[in-house]
């Protein structure tokens, strides 16, 4: 079975049985999304270092199960099957790889130092007076870096995207701008990239009806669509800390995605090759009734 429910004592018992980091490889949920199901459910977590004292057999404190609690007491998890975790993974071990690699700067500095040309675009229209804002957000023009945020974040969006973008130059990709869109050319493959702030829907009461609002919060998200999608946004640590992993997300998006057009490739070359055999093998009939049919004329003649 690919998914499985738990109880809140399942659930208790699975998270100080091994590190949240290794249920997530196993199950299909990070370990962020896990400690949020377990606070919701009222289920204690093992402290900072609990498994690096238990690994060098030190004393550890282990706190009681509460079997008090109002609300869901069960949860379903679903099962990683043997594609996913080698994905998961990989992403960890190619991350690790990006973040060492010498050539490499993820560090995000605070002013921009002979930016890129397409930042440098961006920001001309970004803090043009002109620029239209709308509620309480200002976007890049159609022909622009995809970006959408208040006119506070402006210079930090720059600095993300200059950033990222000589990032993936430096791993031999390419950031484009194409029929109103910002692609990252990732080994031939395409994802739209975009650069957001987070909005929340507002109710506005009205004379006659109400009416909703879109109004801006102090988060920002990075995001690529394609072949899947992934979104980063900030939370316990700030968005700039995920650069490495969205290089390598998308490098192994990329891989994934041509794996997927070769194994399409075969499967429809197959479909053609028993197509073409079913036709010769027609054809093959037909010429040979064909020369029944004569050999018959011939030996009626003879």
């Amino acid at each position: 079975m690919s998914e499985i429910t738990v109880t809140r004592k399942d659930l208790y018992d699975l998270v100080w049985s091994e590190p949240m980091l290794s249920l997530s490889k196993r199950y299909k949920i990070s370990d962020n999304g896990l400690r949020k199901i377990c606070k919701r459910m009222n289920i204690p977590l093992p402290k900072a270092g609990h498994w690096m004292k238990q690994q060098f057999g030190k004393k550890v404190r282990i706190i009681p199960f509460p079997e008090s609690f109002e609300g869901v007491v069960t949860f379903t998890l679903s099962l990683r099957t043997a594609d996913e975790k080698k994905n998961t993974e990989s992403l960890s071990v190619l991350t690790k790889q990006i973040k060492s690699d010498p050539v490499l700067s993820f560090t995000v500095p605070d002013r921009l130092s002979h930016p890129d040309r397409l930042i440098i675009e961006a920001r001309q229209y970004l803090t043009n007076k002109d620029t239209f804002i709308y509620q309480g957000m200002v976007s890049s023009s159609r022909d622009g870096l995809d970006i959408k945020v208040t006119p506070k974040n402006i210079n930090r969006a720059l600095l993300f995207m200059d950033t990222l973008i000589k990032a993936l130059r430096a791993r031999k990709h390419e950031t484009i701008l194409k029929n109103g869109f910002t692609y990252a050319i990732i080994k031939e493959q395409e994802f739209r990239i975009f650069f957001r702030g987070k909005t929340k829907r507002v109710i506005v009461p009205g004379k006659h009806y109400d009416s909703s609002e879109y109004h801006p919060v102090n988060i920002l998200y990075f995001k690529y669509d394609g072949y899947s999608s992934k979104e980063w946004k900030d939370g316990k640590q700030p968005l700039e800390n995920y650069l490495p992993e969205i290089v390598s997300k998308l490098e192994i998006a990329s891989a994934e995605l041509t794996a997927e057009q070769e194994k399409n490739r075969k499967y429809f070359e197959e479909i053609e090759r028993k197509r073409q055999a079913v036709i010769d093998a027609q054809q093959l009939k037909e010429n040979e009734l064909s020369e029944f049919k004569d050999l018959m004329v011939k030996a009626e003649r003879w």
